[in-house]
This record gives structure tokens, sequence and C-alpha cells, in this order.
């Protein structure tokens, strides 16, 4: 008798092995009800890519408590085409230091120096530059990309400061969005062009903002919205949902304009 309760569970006496085959049928259950390419992982890598990005905004704030201002979006050589990223200059600040010391700024981003650079620290890179969603499909490619031109909070070759460069607020500006399979380098000094995207998220063309990420209905099935994640320059991390229309994007991308913005 003693052996027997002692073997049991709970007030109907099943037994531990009758549970664990009672709770692998409920798991097998819950993933065919699951829609297809869903899975418990997409909450993980959200999670984890807006805290990414949250750690960015951190990075840069830092290297514009230290150099003050914000750093450029690149450094020229000396034709002055963009020669090296401003993912490069925020290393220190994101406990990359080493990798930092090691890169050559006499030599191209892409010189023999910095591409065996990306190839020995890919993880090390990856988890301060990519997103989860594309961490997976290992590859050296940045997730998150400054916005570059005329009215937009990066200027360039210069970098912009917080107390005199955001006329239109820093909660209401967006330094940062996020751009899924960019496939552009971390090292690589390209970001968008304010003149030449789109600004309607997810477009087919893939000419701007990109995110794999969504907010699901799982029991019915029902996708409700997709969304890129983007950084303000107050630090703060927000989302462009694909419903977003293209005339707000625009406006939280610039800095001066003084744009009605609906959603704020």
């Amino acid at each position: 008798m003693r052996e027997r309760f002692a073997t049991t569970v709970g007030r109907f006496g099943m037994t531990k092995l009758e549970l664990l085959v009672v709770a692998a049928i409920i798991a097998v259950v819950i993933t065919i009800l699951l829609p297809p390419g869903v899975t418990d992982l997409e909450p993980v890598r959200r999670k984890n890519c807006r805290s990414t990005l949250h750690a960015l905004g951190i990075a840069l704030r830092s290297y514009h408590d230290a150099y003050g201002s914000f750093p450029p979006a690149y450094i020229s050589d000396e034709n002055g085409r963009p020669a090296h990223s401003w993912r490069v200059l925020v290393l220190p600040f994101l406990g990359q230091q080493a990798i930092y010391d090691a890169y050559r700024f006499d030599e191209p981003w892409d010189g023999p120096n910095n591409a065996q650079l990306q190839q020995k620290y890919r993880g090390e890179l990856g988890r301060v530059l990519s997103c989860p969603w594309d961490r997976r499909i290992n590859s050296p490619s940045a997730s998150y990309f400054a916005v570059v031109g005329p009215h937009a909070a990066w200027s360039g070759a210069s970098g912009c400061k917080m107390s005199t460069d955001f006329p239109d607020g820093l909660p209401t500006t967006v330094l940062l969005v996020e751009v899924y399979e960019s496939g552009i380098s971390w090292f690589e000094p390209r970001d968008l062009d304010i003149d030449k995207m789109c600004f309607g998220i997810n477009d087919p063309s893939n000419c701007g903002v990109r995110g794999p990420h969504r907010y699901n209905t799982y029991w019915t099935h029902a996708i409700k919205s997709r969304f890129a994640h983007v950084l303000y320059a107050d630090g703060q991390v927000g989302e462009f949902l694909e419903s977003t229309p293209p005339r707000e994007v625009r406006a939280l991308l610039t800095v001066d304009r003084k744009e009605e913005v609906t959603g704020q």
C-alpha cells in the first residue's frame, strides 16, 4: 500500500508514467493546432530582437556622452566615399572593445584583416548587431540601420547632437530601423538613404524598413499584424506595423519637419 501511494500523483491515483504520457499527448495536440510556420520561438526571438535594439540605443547614448554627439553614419575615405560604418564605432560601447581594437581603419571595411575579423567574431557580432531571426540563417548580416540624408537623424559623415539637432523631439524621431535579411555585412558602411527608400513597412520591393515579427492569435490561426522594430532617439524601442501609413513613417524619420504624427 505504501509503495503504491508513493508512485501515484493526485487524487485520481494516476501513476507518474501515466501523467507523463498525458502531458506528451497535450504537447502534440498543441503543436498540431498551431498555424503552419508558427512556433514558440517567435515570441522569444521577438523579445531578444527588442532587447538587442535597446542595447544598441544605450551604446549610442554612451557614445554621445563620450564624444558629444551620436556617431557619424560612416567615416569617409580620402575620396569622400563611405569607408567605415557607425556599427564599428559603437563596438566598444557594446562590450566588444577587443574587436574594435583589432579593426583596421587604414584598410577598407572588407580588407583582409577586417574581413577575417567578421569571420572570427561572427558569434559576438551577431549577438550585438543582428536580430535572432537573422542570426538563425548563420549569415554575417546586420539587422539595424541608420536612415541617412537631409532632415534625417543621420546626416552622413558627421554626427547629430541631442541638444540641437532634433527639433521635432527625441521621442518622435526614429534613430534606427530594422531591416530583415538585409544582406549587408556588419562592417559595411551602408544604410538607408531617405531620398531613395520606400516608406511602406515590408514593402514587396524590399526598399525600406522590413521586419519578420508578428502578433498571432494562435487558436484562430489568424495573423493580426506584422511589424518591424525601431529605436527612437530617446532610447525607447517601438514598432512600425505594416499598416502604418508611409507618410507617418517618413514623418518619424525626419528631425525638423514638424509633421503631425497620429500614433504618438
